[in-house]
């Protein structure tokens, strides 16, 4: 098995680049699910090593709720398939039933996402798999914003210039419960593992949400950009925050 690791510097700027093209998702609407005018194959632009597969495109939803949340989502579409048409027939913030994936013509939005093979490409799809699923969130809709992907730099910290500053990500993980040891920052840098029947993306978020606690997620490519994804919960740590 071979394996490529990853410092925090590319996946800090396709998160920054993905967070621009997000806001402007306009995050207001009905109480209902409806189609956005949102283009979200600008997240797929992001990524480089990315693109919206051939013969396929992608559609952006939301949803609020009476408390102000929101919360949407993107479907794929095969073009020219009669789901795509009948979803271009309704107009922009008009209620609908949300569409079934597994309709003829419908799919999970990353296995509309096609890629160059390489383990950038894997890398990405993993960011981009989240971004999408971030995409018109807004209060208690957010899940991924609040994580902080845990990789090393290539260059020194600069010194906190105020006490508001989020201190070192190794001051973070000491704070925390671990079953043995304090891992280092290293240890859990995110790398995109090669191997005959499948190919593994493994990284490592820290996150306030709840409780400080820091998290493993391994996404498994088979065949396609559509990853089947665990989520563990490797240590704790005090009282974090709610929306």
């Amino acid at each position: 098995m071979s394996s490529v690791v990853y410092t925090i510097e590319p996946i800090e700027e396709f998160r920054s680049k993905a967070r621009r093209v997000r806001k402007t998702f306009k995050s207001t609407g009905k109480r209902c699910w409806h189609r956005s005018d949102f283009d979200p194959e600008q997240l797929v632009d992001v990524y480089p090593a990315l693109s919206v597969r051939q013969g396929h495109c992608l559609i952006a939803y939301i949803h609020h709720d009476e408390m102000g949340n929101s919360r949407g989502d993107v479907a794929g579409f095969v073009e020219g398939s009669n789901a795509h048409r009948e979803a271009l027939k309704v107009p922009v913030g008009v209620p609908i039933c949300w569409p079934a994936f597994g309709e003829p013509g419908v799919l999970p939005a990353m296995a509309a996402i096609d890629g160059d093979g390489s383990a950038m490409a894997y890398l990405s799809a993993s960011l981009l798999h989240r971004e999408l699923l971030e995409t018109g969130a807004y209060w208690h809709g957010i899940t991924w914003d609040v994580e902080s992907v845990i990789a090393p730099r290539l260059a020194k910290t600069v010194t906190r210039e105020s006490e508001d500053e989020d201190p070192p990500m190794e001051d973070l993980l000491a704070r925390l419960q671990w079953p043995n040891s304090t891992p280092s920052v290293a240890s859990l840098a995110p790398r995109v593992l090669f191997d005959a029947g499948a190919i593994q993306v493994v990284f490592h978020t820290y996150s306030r949400m709840g409780c400080h606690h820091a998290t493993r997620w391994t996404d498994v490519y088979e065949g396609n950009y559509d990853a089947e994804w665990e989520k563990t919960i490797l240590a704790e740590g005090e009282s974090g925050f709610n929306f």
